[in-house]
């Protein structure tokens, strides 16, 4: 069974998530985008921050981490995902001349999969290093 994600992962996930939805009400309230003719800009970054906050739900509901071994698309390709979301509009500013970089905080979200991924993998390693110390403390006092 492939694993899943622990409860500080999914915290870390439906964080980012808030962040990103709190990044879409910013884009939508931010006149200067929407007034200065690049709308076909601040509508192309708010679909990039809705799929981002999508992935990172779905990440989190079905406890799947964007960044695995398994055998799942979203274990596989859900953190290429967010680095080329997070790349796409980063282009699209620079290719608008957006001043968006003050709306445009999700660079953190291409560390949280890879981040919890580690968390995880350190996490797991010790619950086995203590179980075996356990397991070998129990052999100990039977003999």
């Amino acid at each position: 069974m492939a694993p899943r994600l622990s409860w500080p992962g999914l915290v870390a996930y439906l964080g980012i998530a808030g962040v990103m939805a709190v990044q879409g009400v910013r884009i939508v309230r931010y006149d200067e985008v929407w007034v200065g003719g690049n709308r076909w800009a601040a509508g192309a970054l708010l679909v990039i921050v809705a799929l981002t906050a999508l992935l990172f739900v779905v990440g989190a509901m079905t406890r799947t981490p964007l960044v695995g071994d398994d055998t799942r698309v979203l274990g596989r390709r859900g953190g290429l995902a967010v680095i080329a979301l997070t790349l796409l509009g980063l282009a699209i500013v620079v290719v608008s001349g957006l001043d968006a970089f003050k709306v445009w905080p999700s660079w953190m979200a291409i560390f949280v999969p890879y981040g919890v991924r580690k968390y995880e993998d350190a996490y797991r390693e010790g619950v086995e290093e203590g179980r075996l110390v356990a397991e070998a403390l129990r052999e100990e006092r039977e003999r």
